[in-house]
């Protein structure tokens, strides 16, 4: 079977194009080199998207419409790419287009005989090449992230990978979309629901039903049997009620209550409003209740007044005792001044003494001075004969120590006489407080007084005529006070029976009410019990959907798994054999992939294991934890090389997006070995940034075409043809 090879490609406005660009694919390997960021990857993305109208390793973070694919700088906001593809007898030119904000795209292939546009010729495609998306992205294209996929240690990321390899995504993501546990939580919501729906009706009857029976008490407490308990008995009752106002009224002359009797259960509420203002209302008017409060008032006020009087004169009674206690001890006040004029005097006599004891101090010790350095034996003072030394000794001795005890001694009398002036201050400051004091409680008892004469309505002038006034009035308001309870205590009975009807009227409608709500709190939770039903019936449905929707997950993923392994075990040999070509490991001459079904969260997953053996010992060990970055490297490479082998595809071109990562010289040169085998079978299309794979490439017996990526700009990439 003749195999189509890739012979150009024009793209413009895609990714990182813009001005229109093309490359002719005429070697048996075309390399695309250059630095990260300069437009390679998007060339092979270009020839991707050109083919399926996608792109496996980009996400579309612009929405639905996949506006990222179109370059920000075309003029015409247009992404075009056109391929041509040729096995040898014929030759079919592909072209894809997408404008910017468009979700859809313009698809169209030229063959030999024939256009097809659209939907057509996407049939016309698979027709051709008999491939998919996610064959072409296992068998085809190599890209870098599909090995960096399987080299993370993140098991699930890398189980990811290999399914994405294995063309099982899309059955992966079936299994993933199966909503098994968004039913279980569905499940446990109703349960939950369920179980709150009937704690909810057990505790509203039993609630209700204590309720009525406290009800039911209160009314047996006031002398009502419990059979008696009804509308007609709370009319009976209001009729007396209602006859009392009217009485009332007529015997008081009053403006009548106008209080109807209760016709049902629902305006009880209502009577009973009525019938409490109307009494507040009636004994207000009959009692005199206000009056009462203006006396009681009128009371307090003359009992304040009293009170005040009597503190204020307590005050001024201490107050004057505390004066008199200081004028005792320490005489009036102008006494005082004239005993502080004293003490001055004396202070000042005790400071001009000791400034002149300072000044014959300081004649003192000139003297001494010049008697310790005279040589004459006459007095330098007087002319007189001395003893130089004698007299030194004196003045050191005698005059020295005179001196200093008179100095202590003045200074003494002068420090207890400042202290008896401050105590003697004190006292003057508390004396002055003292009588002002005095003042302001003079002024407040004048202020009672006024204030007692305006309220009595008569002059008082001393606290004895407030006492004796207040205790006449206080005797008047007494006697009025006793009549208004009198007349209080003539009445009560009248007033008791109405609060004592109106509470057995108010507590029959509570029961009353309350056995109504009682049925009709029953008979709507006889709809929700009928509701609790339903709920048990829709948990029972979901259970079974539950059910089967888990064993369809276990079913898909048995039948996942199968697929992995037939394809592990049609591609073992390969992978083994460029395992052993790439890796050439010294201690693991052998590599395996096993894939066994994992659940997760209710999801039954492939999970992979790479394993390296050594056959002669037979030690393995997982690939993961072992080996280099490099050596991993290698291991991606032989499991996508080796799917490039078994699967039937029409296409003969292999692309490989930097598939040296991590390796060094000797693992290069394998690869490089691979390659040349490689393409002996298919159309080579390789991009890298790595020079020394280049020179590797370019040194082989194959015919190498080099496209070098210099540099990127606002029209693209700038390609120069080695």
């Amino acid at each position: 079977m003749t195999k189509f090879t890739l012979k150009t490609i024009e793209i413009e406005g895609f990714r990182g194009y813009n001005a229109p660009e093309k490359l002719n694919f005429s070697k048996p390997i075309t390399v695309l080199f250059g630095r990260n960021g300069v437009g390679k990857s998007s060339t092979l993305m270009a020839i991707e998207w050109c083919l399926f109208g996608d792109v496996a390793y980009v996400m579309h973070l612009e929405g639905r419409s996949k506006d990222e694919l179109v370059n920000q700088f075309a003029p015409a906001g247009v992404a075009k790419v056109r391929l041509h593809v040729d096995n040898g007898s014929s030759t079919y030119e592909v072209s894809r287009s997408k404008k910017i904000g468009s979700t859809k795209t313009e698809f169209k292939i030229v063959g030999p005989d024939k256009e097809y546009q659209d939907e057509e010729a996407e049939q016309k495609l698979f027709q051709i090449f008999t491939v998919t998306l996610d064959d072409f992205i296992r068998a085809t294209y190599l890209h870098q992230e599909s090995i960096r996929g399987l080299l993370v240690e993140d098991t699930a990321s890398r189980d990811e990978a290999m399914d994405r390899l294995f063309g099982l995504e899309r059955i992966r993501n079936i299994i993933e979309s199966i909503p098994v546990r968004k039913v279980r939580e569905n499940v446990d919501d109703l349960e939950q629901k369920k179980a709150s729906l009937s704690r909810k009706i057990e505790g509203a009857v039993e609630q209700c039903q204590y309720d009525l029976n406290r009800l039911r008490a209160k009314v047996g407490d006031l002398g009502i049997p419990e059979g008696e308990i009804t509308a007609d008995l709370s009319l009976k009752i209001s009729e007396p009620i209602v006859r009392s106002f009217e009485s009332l009224a007529s015997e008081y002359s009053l403006p009548s209550a106008m209080i109807s009797l209760p016709s049902d259960v629902s305006q009880i509420d209502s009577f009973e409003r009525k019938v409490k203002q109307a009494l507040r209302d009636y004994e207000t008017r009959i009692i005199g209740t206000s009056k009462l409060t203006e006396l009681n008032s009128s009371k307090a006020q003359l009992e304040d007044l009293v009170r005040g009087s009597r503190e204020n004169v307590q005050e001024l009674t201490s107050n004057d005792a505390n004066i008199n206690e200081l004028v005792d001890k320490h005489g009036k006040p102008e006494e005082i001044t004239e005993q502080l004029g004293e003490l001055d005097k004396r202070i000042q006599s005790c400071e001009t003494q000791r400034n002149q004891i300072d000044v014959n101090s300081r004649l003192v010790e000139d003297a001494i001075i010049v008697l310790q350095t005279a040589t004459q034996e006459n007095c330098p003072v007087c002319g007189q004969p001395i003893d130089p030394m004698k007299v030194l000794r004196e003045l050191e001795e005698k005059a020295r120590r005179r001196i200093r005890q008179e100095i202590v001694t003045l200074d003494n009398e002068r420090l207890d006489l400042l202290r008896k002036k401050r105590q003697l201050e004190d006292v003057m400051t508390g004396l002055s407080r003292l009588f002002d004091r005095k003042k302001t409680i003079i002024e407040v008892g004048k202020s009672i007084l006024q204030e007692a004469s305006k309220t009595l309505g008569e002059p008082i002038s001393s606290d004895q005529e407030l006492s004796d006034a207040v205790t006449k009035r206080l005797s008047e308001i007494e006697t009025q006070i006793n009549e208004f309870n009198m007349a209080y205590a003539k009445r009560a009975a009248a007033f008791d029976t109405i609060r004592s009807d109106l509470e057995k009227v108010g507590a029959i409608g509570d029961v009353l009410k309350k056995e109504s709500e009682f049925t009709e709190i029953s008979s709507h939770f006889r709809a929700e019990s009928e509701e609790i039903k339903q709920l048990a019936a829709a948990i029972a449905e979901l259970q079974l959907l539950e059910q089967q929707l888990s064993l369809i997950v276990r079913v898909a993923g048995e039948v996942q798994a199968g697929l992995a392994s037939k394809m592990i075990m049609d591609s073992q040999r390969e992978i083994e054999s460029y395992y052993r070509t790439i890796c050439n490991h010294q201690a693991y001459d052998g590599l395996k992939v096993e894939v066994r079904p994992r659940e997760v969260r209710g999801l039954v997953k492939n999970s992979y294991s790479i394993k390296a053996y050594n056959s002669k010992l037979g030690k393995e060990t997982f690939v993961s934890t072992r080996f280099s970055a490099g050596q991993m490297n290698s291991v991606a490479l032989s499991i996508c090389f080796a799917l490039t082998r078994v699967l039937p595809l029409k296409l003969g071109f292999l692309i490989l997006d930097d598939p040296s990562q991590s390796l060094d010289r000797e693992h290069k040169e394998a690869l490089i070995g691979i390659l040349n085998e490689i393409s002996g079978e298919k159309q080579l299309i390789m991009a890298t940034q790595d020079e020394e794979l280049l020179k590797l490439v370019q040194s082989a017996s194959v015919p190498v075409e080099t496209f070098e990526f210099a540099s990127w700009g606002m029209d693209g990439p700038k390609i120069e043809a080695r």
